[in-house]
């Protein structure tokens, strides 16, 4: 017994960078994120871990994933959604990587921006950011602030779907049994949060999900504010990231 109330959650951090640089098979790809959140049981409280796609001791998730853009989409998508408390290093929301170097004065280079010789890029007024820097930028920001506007979903259960041809479905909804009498009056408390992690192209009918989304109606895509149906087909692209608020 650690008498330790919180620890860094290591074993998902390696089944995220595992699932997304290998193939879809039975034992590999999504599949060991999968087994890896259903050992959960292990835990006092998954929900007090710290979960985190890189630090400053390792390579950038960004370089651990190959420089892949739809790869750190789905990792940081998965890490920002799931059970836990997310730690975000410095730099990692505009794609800091270290190719070529393991070197940790390179994983741990100047953030830039905040200094006056910080002329040609700064990443607190956007100055000087490739577009995909921004895209990334914008990305975590919205995917924070879904959390930030659904904290009860985000506090409370998860229940996942066993990958299937290369596709990882996950709910968030709010615990309401164990919800302070404050937080019951929180006016998004029966919303869910549904996130689809795919590799592949896919049309994917939503009554594969009937078990958690019978009660609701609708699915309002985060990324655009487009909103479907939860009785639709979904078109989904390879290498995606979708999260729904589902109502």
């Amino acid at each position: 017994d650690s008498a330790l109330p919180s620890v860094m959650d290591f074993p998902l951090q390696a089944a995220v960078v595992e699932a997304l640089s290998n193939d879809e098979s039975w034992n590999s790809g999504f599949i060991s994120v999968y087994e890896t959140l259903a050992t959960d049981f292990l835990y006092g409280d998954p929900n007090n871990l710290v979960i985190f796609p890189d630090n400053h001791d390792m390579s950038r998730i960004f370089t651990q994933l190959g420089h892949d853009k739809d790869k750190w989409n789905m990792a940081m998508t998965l890490l920002l959604t799931t059970r836990g408390i997310p730690q975000v290093f410095y730099g990692t929301e505009i794609l800091m990587g270290n190719e070529g170097s393991e070197d940790h004065g390179i994983i741990r280079s100047d953030f830039p921006g905040g200094w006056p010789s910080d002329n040609d890029k700064n990443a607190f007024t956007g100055h000087g950011l490739t577009d995909d820097e921004r895209w990334a930028q914008q990305r975590v920001k919205g995917l924070l602030q879904l959390r930030k506007s659904h904290p009860l979903q985000f506090k409370g259960l998860l229940k996942h779907f066993a990958p299937e041809n290369g596709v990882y479905t996950y709910i968030r909804e709010a615990n309401l049994d164990s919800a302070s009498g404050a937080d019951k009056s929180n006016t998004n408390q029966s919303d869910k949060i549904l996130v689809i992690l795919n590799k592949k192209p896919v049309d994917l009918p939503l009554s594969k999900y009937a078990e958690v989304l019978s009660t609701h109606q609708t699915l309002t895509r985060v990324s655009d504010g487009i909103t479907f149906k939860t009785t639709d087909t979904l078109s989904l692209p390879a290498m995606s990231a979708s999260v729904f608020i589902v109502q």
